[in-house]
């Protein structure tokens, strides 16, 4: 090395050792500004981002399935802070980085106010990874961060895809699961019988749900197989091979997790599917995928190297036949391969100047994007509070109901039992539930479940049902042939449903809002005005809804006898507890109160009662059988 190459190297050392280097190159990421404008900035992102965010969060966690979000989070920061530590410095940025830049900026907000304006945290979500994005496109301007974009693609893993696509492959992998296990069990001479998602032993029934069908297994080992492809920065070939290899691996574990539950039930007596040994098989299983993903991941390093190196190296003359398939083979495997670069001095002085003298402006267009909708937000959160469902007053006196609020004898059933339930409040089911347990003299069952409240639009209940396993048979929508003549007809649906076992599921329910008007069903089987679109915005002052069900399942259908039973119940059981909730209906059967009517709402506010002396609630469950 010459004098000149070693008095560089020395001068490049000595300006990656200087701390005011350091500071440099962190004032660049963040466009060289003083803490109290990071406060600022991080203040404004905050309250634009936070009530959506923590409404996203809380969804995600109320599925089984998604709630690894914190260890992908978790990842995520440790990644970037470790490759932060190994990074070193590049040129000064292009005009087309900061076109990107502020491309990126300004479609997350537009996303995050689209987000607002329909009440989606879906979209908030999106819109902070693309603001992440941008900062990342930033980061890059001048510092080279190994795989930087690999370490933003783990945000992804915490977002579900459209279309409810994941209660899709929920319902797929129960399949799977299920027919699988089956196979294994007759195999094993295990007597049982698979009915849908419940298999039948001669000891238990045990209910294949979500949690065993490879969801949560398969969700949470493809996002363990997308970190260690960042960690260990593989190929984005490779990373989709060892995915799909996770799946795979997945929904095998589960298969043999389910065979080994009713297998050790019914040679042993023990019982694995609840309680902390069901933990443990879990946590072994899942151990047991992972430890199969990293031999997966040795044996795809192996067969994903470029062959022509190897040729070269092994033969020693080029290849003959098949060169071109060698070279898009080789280009493919190595394609986004994250690479280290060396050191590189820092960029000019003058260009530094520029920079700092191009962060005048720039430091403002955060704030100047996002400090509107940070505003908008605080006046949507007032109101949003004001208006809140657990506010209203008809929600406040639903809330008090318990068995003395229906009668012991109801169209000549006698009741039987009586629960309360409380969920989450997003709950496909309602948040709250008041369910009352009826039975008639040849022995038939009535569910009467009073569910609330529902934002905004009518709440298709069959859907619940058919997400619940349940495969639909008819649906109708009927009205009170007695009612008066004068009177607003106040339709009901009627529908049936059926399971491959043999059980057969009745329903009808009605449904009004907060001021007692009746909402009239839709004619499809699906919620047609349930689309992204016209998704409800919950800071407007919109309708609640309280809906009253009546159901039954059994070996056979609703004769014509009970199915009249059961609406008589339906109507009997509307008209008392919407009396109850907002008034007596008036002499023609019309609403006692008409939407918007702030004096109603006020009269009613002053005689609710306090919702603080309501009975205890408890957690609901999904099924009465034991999950494996």
């Amino acid at each position: 090395m010459s004098n000149s190459e070693s008095t560089a190297a020395a001068g490049a050392r000595s300006a990656f050792a200087d701390p005011r280097y350091s500071s440099w190159a962190a004032s660049s990421i963040l466009e060289g500004q003083r803490p109290s404008w990071l406060v600022l900035v991080s203040g404004v992102l905050a309250i634009a981002y936070a009530p959506l965010l923590w409404m996203f969060f809380d969804q995600q966690w109320q599925k089984p399935h998604y709630q690894f979000f914190p260890f992908v989070i978790g990842a995520f920061l440790w990644l970037l802070w470790a490759r932060w530590q190994e990074a070193t410095p590049v040129e000064a940025a292009t005009p087309l980085k900061i076109k990107a830049v502020r491309f990126l900026q300004i479609t997350a907000a537009l996303l995050l106010l689209f987000g607002l304006a329909i009440r989606s945290p879906w979209c908030a979500m999106v819109s902070l990874i693309l603001l992440v994005a941008a900062a990342f496109v930033r980061i890059s301007e001048s510092r080279h961060v190994v795989n930087l974009w690999g370490i933003w693609l783990l945000l992804w893993l915490m977002v579900p895809p459209p279309r409810n696509f994941d209660q899709t492959l929920i319902t797929r992998l129960q399949f799977v699961s299920s027919r699988l296990s089956s196979f294994v069990l007759d195999s094993l001479g295990i007597d049982h019988l698979m009915d849908g998602n419940t298999l039948w032993l001669n000891s238990k029934q045990l209910f294949v749900d979500e949690a065993c069908s490879g969801i949560i297994s398969m969700l949470s080992i493809a996002a363990c197989a997308v970190i260690y492809s960042v960690v260990k920065n593989r190929s984005p070939f490779h990373l989709v091979l060892l995915t799909l290899s996770s799946i795979a691996w997945a929904t095998l574990i589960n298969v043999f997790r389910i065979s080994s539950i009713a297998f050790a039930l019914e040679k042993w007596g023990i019982d694995w599917s609840a309680g902390l040994p069901h933990e443990i098989l879990s946590l072994v299983v899942f151990l047991f995928a992972f430890l199969l993903l990293l031999c997966t991941d040795q044996v795809l390093l192996v067969c994903l190297s470029p062959i022509r190196f190897a040729w070269n190296q092994s033969q020693g003359s080029k290849i003959r036949f098949g060169s071109g398939l060698v070279s898009v083979w080789d280009k493919l495997v190595v394609f986004g391969l994250p690479v280290k670069t060396d050191n590189e001095l820092p960029v000019t002085t003058a260009a530094a100047a520029k920079s700092a003298t191009n962060s005048g402006y720039r430091r403002w267009v955060i704030p100047t994007i996002f400090a509107p909708i940070a505003a908008l937000q605080c006046v949507l959160l007032v109101s949003a509070f004001e208006l809140s469902a657990d506010r209203l007053p008809a929600v406040q006196t639903a809330v008090q109901l318990g068995p003395e609020n229906m009668p012991a004898e109801l169209c000549g059933l006698h009741r039987t039992d009586f629960h309360p339930f409380q969920r989450g409040a997003n709950n496909i089911q309602g948040k709250y539930s008041r369910t009352y347990f009826y039975t008639a003299d040849d022995g038939t069952t009535y569910t009467v479940s009073f569910d609330f409240p529902f934002p905004g639009y009518w709440h298709e209940l069959s859907e619940c049902y058919v997400a619940a396993g349940w495969h639909p048979i008819k649906r109708e929508i009927l009205a009170d042939d007695k009612a008066k003549a004068d009177a607003p007809k106040w339709r009901f649906v009627d529908a049936r449903f059926a399971k491959s076992g043999g059980q057969h599921g009745c329903l009808c329910f009605s449904e009004f809002d907060q001021f007692g008007v009746p909402y009239d069903p839709q004619a499809a089987w699906l919620n047609e005005s349930n689309t992204f679109w016209t998704a409800r915005n919950l800071y407007l002052k919109e309708r609640q809804l309280f809906q009253v069900q009546v159901w039954s399942e059994g070996a056979a259908e609703w004769t014509p006898q009970q199915q009249q039973k059961a609406h008589e119940v339906l109507l009997a059981a509307r008209a008392s507890l919407r009396e109850q909730v907002v008034g007596p209906a008036s002499p023609n059967g019309a609403a006692p109160r008409q939407t918007g009517d702030e004096s109603a709402i006020k009269q009613e506010s002053q005689a609710s009662p306090d919702p603080a002396a309501g009975d205890s609630k408890r957690e609901s469950e999904s099924s009465p059988g034991a999950r494996p």
